[in-house]
Formats: structure tokens, sequence, C-alpha cells
């Protein structure tokens, strides 16, 4: 996890303006930050980058990277390139620095832009300059998991890895979208914006005995690869079935005893009990962290500030994750986490799933929700973890994961003997206790409540008790309850006049929850409770 900053202007902003707006993500890089201004006649470039050392700890890995080699080509990429190793034996090229992003300069130099990024395994965030050619190149891993910003206006083109680098500085602001590219030609003041990874898929695949082989084959593969470290690494298990799978792989790799887990929650949280049945089946190091009402309430805030969204699920589910990742970097050396994200929007897991219509509704559902989910899911896994200076990677989002699995025929993939994910869930019966394997789903915001009282309802609660005059008619998406308007509040705070990056409220299809996206409403809605 790293944080990029990149401006080309034809009229300079202030350098102190730009050095504060990249000084804005430093938490993602505190292992170094190197900027460069370079002002000449027509082009003017202020780059910033802060370094996250994960592969390659030495000097030698810093950003803005140009090699000796291609002096005229500058790199600047947050994120892991799993096969960088492959690439390089592939095509022979000699790697300096022990970065795996080193590999783009070079695939770039021999390629060109669209087979080099059509090339790389990983999650990846890039501007590349090109000086030989005057062209400014920004690239975007498949999914979106390394969240990125840009703007572009009459003066120049501006890039973050999060909302604040921006928002001070420019208007319009939008989300750079996942799979694509962008090359601008400077000398003829051109764009071409290119989709190099498209998510559309066939039913090809419905035998279960392949599904599952082959289920377990991708995904032991995908963990594999994001085990490439330098730092040390550990894992978050919520207890629920994703984070269980993972976590399982993880120590068949590097061995349970060596492995340390986390979860948090309330006293008595399902999550905290089913996770600790997991580490003492597997094996790990776990550490329950438990927090309080306060805590969680008091932590909302400085949640909306570091994740830059007003959604109430992603804020639901931010305020845990980002205390728990504060956790892990205080009291551990663990740089890189594993996660279980992913997995509920490939599977159609969520539980409003249980209502679609026909099977083509749940696949066209479920490829709605990956193409959004750098607003929400992947939003919260790198923002929360960016926040605590951690890194998270997430082996559901691998892309030859996502090919075969999006492949399989959704007449195999909707909810079977009243459970979502039935495949997935019978790949690793035989590895993880039954209770684990059969539980039901339960978003991490709901996992994390008490058994007495909800986390929605803790904060409800305090709103009402707390949160006056806040019911402000706002002409885009107008909160639609107290919760929600008192998020927005939050979020106008920090940034006022940018609430279009949220494009909707996440909300359940399907289903009537009153605007409340709780999976426990959700649960009570399937079995008629009121």
């Amino acid at each position: 996890m790293c944080g990029i900053f990149a401006v080309l202007e034809k009229n300079p902003t202030n350098y102190t303006v730009l050095k504060e707006a990249g000084l804005a993500s430093k938490h993602r890089g505190p292992d170094d930050t190197s900027h460069s201004m370079n002002i000449s006649d027509n082009t003017n470039f202020f780059l910033m980058f802060h370094r996250l050392s994960i592969n390659g700890l030495t000097s030698s890995g810093n950003q803005p990277m140009i090699l000796s080699r291609y002096p005229h080509i500058t790199l600047m990429a947050n994120g892991e390139i799993y096969n960088f190793k492959e690439l390089a034996e592939k095509y022979n090229f000699e790697l300096k620095t022990g970065s795996d992003c080193e590999i783009i300069i070079h695939l770039y130099n021999k390629l060109g832009l669209d087979e080099c990024i059509k090339q790389l395994d990983g999650v990846f965030a890039f501007v590349i300059i090109d000086n030989s050619k005057n062209l400014f190149m920004i690239g975007h891993d498949p999914i979106g998991i390394r969240e990125l910003y840009w703007s572009t206006n009459s003066n120049g083109i501006y890039v973050g890895s999060e909302l604040k680098n921006l928002s001070n500085i420019v208007d319009n602001i939008e989300l750079f979208p996942p799979g694509s590219y962008c090359i601008y030609d400077i000398d003829n003041d051109t764009f071409i914006n290119k989709k190099y990874f498209d998510l559309t898929y066939k039913p090809l695949y419905d035998d279960d005995i392949m599904i599952i082989n082959t289920i377990r084959d991708k995904m032991f593969k995908s963990v594999n690869k994001r085990l490439l470290s330098d730092r040390e690494i550990g894992c978050l298990l919520s207890g629920g079935i994703d984070s269980s799978i993972i976590t399982l792989i993880t120590s068949k790799i590097i061995g349970a005893d060596k492995l340390r887990t986390f979860s948090i929650g309330l006293e008595g949280s399902p999550d905290l009990i089913a996770a600790k049945k997991v580490a003492e089946h597997i094996g790990t190091n776990h550490t329950e962290v438990i927090v309080t009402d306060k805590e969680l309430l008091e932590a909302i805030p400085e949640t909306i500030k570091q994740i830059e969204t007003y959604d109430i699920t992603t804020i639901r589910a931010s305020t845990p994750m980002y205390l728990l990742s504060k956790y892990i970097k205080k009291n551990t050396d663990i740089t890189v986490i594993l996660s279980g994200e992913g997995a509920d929007e490939a599977s159609g897991s969520y539980l409003y799933f249980h209502k679609a219509p026909s099977p083509l509704a749940f696949q066209e559902e479920c490829l709605r929700l990956i193409k959004d989910v750098q607003h929400f899911d992947v939003l919260r896994g790198d923002k929360t973890t960016a926040g605590a200076s951690l890194e998270i990677r997430v082996p559901f989002f691998d892309k030859d994961f996502i090919n075969f699995y999006m492949s399989i025929n959704p007449n195999k993939k909707i909810p079977r003997d009243g459970y979502e994910k039935y495949l997935l869930r019978k790949s690793y019966e035989n590895e993880l206790p039954h209770e684990i394997i059969w539980r039901r789903k339960d978003g991490f915001s709901d996992g994390v409540s008490s058994q007495k009282r909800s986390w929605y309802e803790i904060i409800d609660e305090y709103v009402k008790d707390k949160i006056v005059d806040l019911r402000i008619d706002y002409d885009y998406l107008p909160p639609p309850s107290d919760e929600a308007a008192w998020y927005r509040s939050l979020f106008e705070e920090y940034y006022p006049g940018h609430e279009k990056i949220v494009p909707y409220y996440w909300q359940p299809k399907w289903i009537n929850t009153n605007n409340n996206p709780s999976g426990r409403l959700l649960m009570n809605e399937l079995n008629g409770e009121d």
C-alpha cells in the first residue's frame, strides 16, 4: 500500500499548495516520501510518492522511479505485481531495485501500455510519464482494488490515491475506472481512454465436482501469490466462511503456528465467537480485539474522514475495521494482511440474493456489484487499512479466480438448500468446523455487534439522543435516515462540494428493509419476522 499524487498543469499551482495536497495521504506510505517538481514552458509536473516498503526494502525501490537504462520514463505505482518474476524471466529483463513494480517500466518500454497492462497480474494504480513521446499515462487494476481518484480540466490532470489529495485543489473529482487506462498526449492535447478488462461472462461450467476442484486449485494459487512479501503477514478472521478459507490456506503455506489472526467485536459478538473456533481449529496465534459502544461511536468521525464516503453500510463496516487495523499497526510488526473481501459480490451471497427472481438476474446483480465495488467494500478495505499504514490483499478478487468463478452457470450459484455460496462451502467442508462451514451470512457490521443490540441500533440510539438539526435538504442523495444525515454532515465538513463521489447508497434489492441495509434486518425479513 502506497500513495501517489501526480499533477500535470499548463499553469502551475503554488508549490506549497501542491505539497500540502500530496502530503494528505502520507499515512499510505510512512517508510519514505519523495517528491519532484518540473516546470517548463508548456509542461509542469508535480509528483509525490509515499512508500510502504513490502518487496525490496532498500532505497533503490523508492519512487518516483527512473531507471538508468530508461531515463525518459518515470513511474509511480501503488500496488503489487505478483507475476513480476515470471515476466522478467519471460522477456529476459534484468531487475535492479528489488521492487515488483519495476517490471512495469520494462514492460511498457518493450510492449507499450496496452500490452503491458494486460500482462500484469496484480493490483495497481500507476502513473507513467514518457518524456521521449511527451505522454502522461494512468493505469488501474481490473477490479480497482487500489483506489485512485482523478480530475481533468482546461489547466491539466490531477491524480491521487485518495480524495483528500485532490479535494482542496480541484473540482469534478471521480474514481478512475477499474480495468482501464488513459493516455494523454501533451503535444496534441488529446486523450485516449481504453477499457482493457471487462466483466462479461458466459455460463461455461456446471459440473459440481469440477467446480469444487477448480475452486480449491485457484484459491490456493491466489492466496499463495499474495504471500509474496519481505514484511510480516497476518489474516483478518471474522469467523465467516470467506475469511476462514483464506486463513486455512495461508496456514497451510506458512504454517499455522507462524500465522497471526485478528478479529474485532463487541463483547460476546458472533464474529468473536466464530473466529475463536476457527483459530483454535486451525491453530493460529489469534488475537481478539474487544471494543465498547463508546469506542465505536467515537471512531465514526475519524473513519469517515479516512474512508471518504457517507454511504451507510460502508461506514458501519469500516469503523470496526479501521479500529482493528490501527490495533494491528500499533501492537505488531505485521504490515500485510489478507482478507475475505470479494467473495460476497462474486458469489451473490448477500442475504437479499435469496430473493433473486431468476438465475440471470442473480448473475447480473453479481456483475453490477463487482463493477461498483470500488465505491463500497473495496473502498472500505483499501482506506481502513491504508489509514493505519497497512496493506490489504484480497485473494477472492484474483483475476484468474474471478474469470473462472464468474463463468460458473448461475444455476449452480443461486442459494441451494437454504444456503448461499453452497459450492464454495462444499469445497472446504472437510477442513473447517461444520458450524463455520454452514454459518449463515452475517455482514461485518452485524457480526461485530453484541447479541443483545445490533451495531445499527447503537448508532440509531446515539443519533436520536445526541444529534439534532441534521436533516438538511440535500439536492443530491438526500439522507434516508437520521443516521445517514449524521454521516452526510461529517462528510460535508471534511469534503464540501464533493458529494457526487458517492454514486448511490448501497441497498439490497428485491426486498424491503426501509432503507436500512442491516443483515440482521434482512434475515428477519427472509424469515418473516418483525
